[in-house]
């Protein structure tokens, strides 16, 4: 009797502290029905479209005087332009063999071969604005424009959704010109920062809660899918967030006004988005479920141990990509240190992390769906380990994080090489929470709100500046004049060693146009492509056992320590109509950090005494910024020799190693 006394008296107390809880605790997470403004009208979008303008142009303004012909950003932008132009080889080369349906068919699978991932960007963006801007301006004009329109994307959705104020700019601004966006379009992952279709799919499904509707409800789906087809990762990151929306209708949404059936919109929704982007992403599904994953990382595969990811690295082996790309689990997750070392390109702005979370007054009003996703995708973007540090990581092995339980059990988590990429919902979810606090501060007293946006901005701003992420880098891509040559003559295959060490080779294919050995091209057509110059340009050498191609993937380990090869291997890799193999001082700095031109001068004499003397010494010029380094470093010079060999003279390699074995 005592005991059910005590817990009828707990039960009382429990639900009279709830409900003041939740009387004192409002969820703001959307607010009451009436309570946001109109949409903006146009005179707010010339205002907001003019601020935005004049903030890119700031970022970019280093293309002011940069040489004629430069390019934003640095890094990768060498590979992805080769596969900016592979695609339209692709696709070139379908409708040449296949008509206009080959065409669209390759234009809509092109993506999965031969990098798994969508190039929608390419034929909305890239190709109708170099058919009029050209090269580089296309590019770069590309940029601005992706980086407007992520604000005024994330904007307008804020302002339909809490009205046009101070604070929607703010998010705007925080959501469309990130650090996380900045990083990667300055290391040439530009196909990161196309995120505009995200805030509005957020809008439309909180108007399919709200008020219910077909129209809601379909573009929600229709920017879902866009979504998706842009980058199928984005898609899967927002399906995370319909997951975390669910729960919190069903815990805390479902008491707040919002119309009837909503679990069977979210449905339809899901399923719109899924049909919507299913012609872009099934050969994407195909691939990442196809068998050489699944025989390196099959459903519930536990993540490799941290000494096998950190291991000296030999060579990135080209029968399959993902054993070479594990190792960016931990590079490209974002380090623990970034919430307060603001000297971190990836550092995440501390003036709005200080303007959301700290206690002006300490709030009532707590939006806990942001909150949450804030939360939750910034755990996860920390990857499997937490680690301290950007260049130089400092892993902590002791504290194992919950993505290490997405890459074993959630489908597609075991190819997201790069974690930070979750980063995209964390900046939107940052930019509410912004938002939410900056209104909260306007009215409380007027002007504060505007006075703290200011602040927040112009310390987010101080903070990229001297990290040196803005303004964005510019470099000059050059290409050996060898090469122009090369694409004059009839189809033939080459070599380029050290082996597959850098996107600068398949980007000199840009030129040459020829087939090179171990390239990205490589089974780099999908099924059922036409015969034809693009085939064979995708064709790989068929001899896994050939020893002199191990040869060369030896080279990259111990470059000094050349392993032996059998010359009929050579022969065969002649017959099979390569020709001409190309050694570059560029290369071999990818090696040796520090002694590139002493590995260079010590390959260039191992080839001498295997291939005889060299058709052709000269030099290649570069773009600034080795391996990778957003600005330039007086250690890389302007120029990289470069060394040809021919391949197909047999008696003349034979005479090459008689002199030299003669006392």
């Amino acid at each position: 009797m005592a005991v059910a006394r005590v817990v009828s008296f707990c039960e009382a107390r429990t639900r009279k502290t709830w409900g003041n809880l939740r009387e004192e605790w409002e969820d703001v997470t959307f607010p009451p029905e009436g309570s946001g403004e109109p949409s903006p009208s146009a005179l707010l979008w010339v205002w907001a479209g003019g601020l935005y303008l004049g903030i890119v142009l700031l970022a970019v303004r280093s293309l002011v005087l940069a040489p004629e012909g430069s390019w934003i950003g640095g890094g990768e932008i060498e590979g992805w332009l080769w596969r900016y132009w592979w695609m339209k080889q692709l696709i070139a080369g379908a409708w040449l063999g296949s008509g206009p349906l080959g065409a669209l068919y390759v234009a809509l699978v092109s993506g999965s071969y031969p990098e798994f991932g969508n190039l929608l960007d390419l034929q909305v963006l890239s190709w109708p604005l170099e058919s009029v801007f050209g090269t580089p301006g296309y590019y770069n004009l590309k940029v601005g424009l992706v980086l407007l329109l992520n604000c005024l994307a994330c904007w307008w959705f804020l302002s339909r959704i809490w009205g046009a104020q101070v604070g929607s700019w703010l998010g705007g601004l925080l959501f469309g010109l990130n650090p996380y966006f900045v990083f990667e379009i300055s290391n040439g992952r530009m196909r990161q920062a196309v995120a505009f279709a995200i805030p509005l799919f957020i809008l439309f499904l909180y108007r399919s809660w709200r008020h219910g509707g077909g129209r809601p409800t379909l573009l929600a789906g229709v920017f879902l899918g866009i979504t998706a087809a842009f980058y199928f990762y984005y898609g899967v990151f927002l399906g995370l967030f319909c997951l975390l929306f669910l729960v919190w209708h069903v815990c805390s949404g479902r008491h707040r006004p919002h119309a009837p059936g909503f679990l069977l919109r979210m449905l339809g929704i899901v399923a719109i988005g899924v049909i919507f982007s299913a012609p872009f992403g099934l050969f994407y599904l195909e691939e990442a479920f196809g068998p050489n994953v699944l025989e390196v990382a099959p459903y519930g595969t536990a993540f490799p141990a941290l000494e096998e990811m950190t291991a000296p690295q030999g060579t990135t082996r080209p029968e399959n990509l993902l054993a070479g790309s594990q190792r960016r689990f931990l590079r490209e997750s974002l380090p623990l240190d970034a919430l307060w070392n603001p000297r971190l390109p990836h550092a995440l702005p501390l003036a709005m992390l200080a303007l959301v979370f700290f206690p002006w007054g300490v709030s009532r009003r707590v939006p806990w769906l942001w909150l949450a996703t804030f939360l939750g995708f910034l755990v996860l973007s920390f990857g499997p380990l937490l680690s301290l540090g950007e260049s130089f990581r400092v892993y902590l092995p002791w504290l194992p994080m919950p993505y290490l339980l997405f890459y074993r059990w959630v489908p597609l988590f075991s190819r997201l090489f790069a974690p930070g990429r979750l980063e995209v919902l964390v900046y939107l979810a940052l930019a509410v929470l912004v938002c939410l606090r900056v209104k909260d501060l306007a009215g409380r007293r007027p002007g504060l709100g505007l006075l703290v946006a200011c602040l927040a901005a112009t310390g987010m701003w101080a903070q990229m500046e001297e990290t040196r992420v803005l303004p964005f880098p510019t470099v000059r891509l050059g290409v050996a004049p060898y090469y122009y040559l090369l694409g004059d003559r009839p189809p033939f295959s080459l070599i380029e060693v050290p082996y597959r060490t850098g996107d600068y080779l398949e980007f000199n294919q840009t030129v040459h146009g020829q087939r090179s050995l171990g390239s990205f091209a490589q089974s780099g057509v999908p099924p059922g492509y036409p015969p034809g110059h693009q085939a064979w340009l995708a064709g790989k050498f068929e001899d896994p056992g050939n020893s002199f191609v191990a040869h060369l993937e030896a080279l990259n380990r111990e470059p000094t320590r050349p392993e032996p090869y059998r010359e009929e291997d050579l022969d065969s890799l002649v017959q099979d109509g390569y020709r001409l193999l190309i050694l570059h001082e560029r290369g071999c700095y990818y090696l040796d950090r520090d002694g590139g031109e002493r590995l260079y001068f010590a390959l260039l004499e191992h080839f001498r005494k295997q291939l005889g003397d060299p058709v052709l010494h000269t030099d290649e010029p570069v773009h600034a910024g080795l391996l990778g380094r957003q600005r330039l470093d007086d250690r890389d010079p302007a120029w990289y020799r470069m060394a040809v060999f021919r391949l197909q003279d047999q008696e003349g390699r034979k005479t090459a190693r008689r002199t030299l074995q003669k006392p």
